[in-house]
């Protein structure tokens, strides 16, 4: 394989999509879904249960989840063989905002109808600060901001690595020091000299989506980082059972700034690369792509309703005794329903479309 041979990896002509991109995108709607399903039984079992060890073991193995969606992002608006306009980043960037307000407001007033209603004061703040998960989209509406900044780094390849690498040092071993080392010397230096949040490590992975997509490394270069991609989540796994034996579960090790996630999360993009160029989409990986968003935003509330409805009490005692075979299950089912929910939306925008040109 020739060194320029990597732009048109897994492309299918007639739509001029990058396959193995709308792949990890599928693999990774799944393993946020699976994640969150994990985390139940990880955070409430003794960390010297076999369950916890089964549930750790899958808490971790898909924390590449989003990682993997800003790395397709950054892959995606970063492609220098793409142009994108300043008023479609506008656009993403108004619906982006705007869908994070929309979807925190929805998850604030279903957990009101189960805890009752505390005020509009509440209501506002909470709507604004959003659950757990909504911080995915102002990150996402940030990415939008920054792009044509990105962009600009982007086309030059050695401004590209060098910021790769910044990024890298300052933000993934910041987390990595920190979590392996607390108060050391380098924990003192890092707090004082720069506090880097979400948004930083959003760009890390955009940035590593916007190499990977215009270069690639040798194979026996690519077969090391698989090699000690799959290394790093035994050593994730094995420390992240380490610290909830001693002080209790701890996201220090599944980070998405943990050094270790990210060789795991890499080593995953370059398998899937491999993998999924093969072959053109089939009819459901086409619709499953398209509907990757909408998954990661309604599966928390099945995830809700299964923790929260006495009818799925028995369904959720299951999932404690028996985590080898109802995390998967139960992932696969919330994933079929946030699916489902995507596709319905789908249908709606477009009959709404329909009927505002006649």
């Amino acid at each position: 394989m020739k060194s320029g041979d990597i732009v048109h990896i897994g492309f299918e002509p007639m739509r001029g999509r990058i396959a193995w991109l709308d792949r990890l995108k599928i693999v990774a709607a799944f393993a946020v879904v699976m994640t969150h399903i994990a985390s139940i039984p990880w955070q409430v079992l003794p960390a010297s249960s076999t369950a916890w060890a089964i549930s750790s073991v899958c808490e971790v193995a898909t924390r590449f989840c989003v990682p993997a969606f800003f790395f397709v992002t950054g892959a995606l608006l970063l492609n220098p063989n793409k142009q994108i306009a300043s008023d479609k980043l506008c656009k993403y960037i108004v619906r982006t905002c705007m869908l994070a307000l929309i979807v925190s407001a929805f998850y604030v007033l279903l957990e009101l109808s189960f805890d009752g209603w505390r005020g509009w004061r509440y209501f506002i703040y909470k709507t604004v600060d959003g659950p757990y998960f909504i911080w995915y989209l102002w990150v996402l509406a940030g990415v939008y901001l920054l792009t044509p900044i990105l962009r600009a780094i982007t086309s030059d390849r050695n401004l590209l690595t060098y910021a790769c690498a910044v990024t890298f040092i300052f933000i993934i071993g910041k987390s990595t020091v920190i979590s392996m080392f607390p108060g050391s010397l380098a924990d003192i230096a890092y707090g004082n000299i720069i506090i880097f949040n979400r948004g930083a490590e959003a760009l890390f992975y955009c940035l590593l989506g916007g190499w990977f997509i215009t270069h690639r490394l040798a194979r026996r270069v690519e077969n090391g980082l698989i090699g000690a991609g799959f290394a790093s989540l035994a050593i994730a796994v094995y420390l992240n059972w380490k610290q909830a034996v001693l002080v209790g579960p701890d996201l220090y090790y599944v980070a998405r700034d943990n050094a270790l996630i990210t060789l795991f999360s890499v080593a995953v993009f370059i398998c899937i690369s491999r993998w999924g160029s093969s072959r053109p989409l089939s009819r459901f990986e086409t619709v499953a792509c398209k509907c990757g968003i909408a998954i990661y935003l309604a599966h928390p509330f099945f995830r809700l309703v299964f923790e929260r409805l006495p009818m799925f009490s028995g369904a959720l005692q299951l999932l404690m005794d028996f985590p080898a075979i109802m995390i998967p299950l139960v992932s696969f089912a919330c994933y079929a329903l946030s699916l489902i929910v995507g596709l319905l939306f789908q249908w709606l925008i477009r009959s709404v479309r329909i009927r505002l040109r006649r």
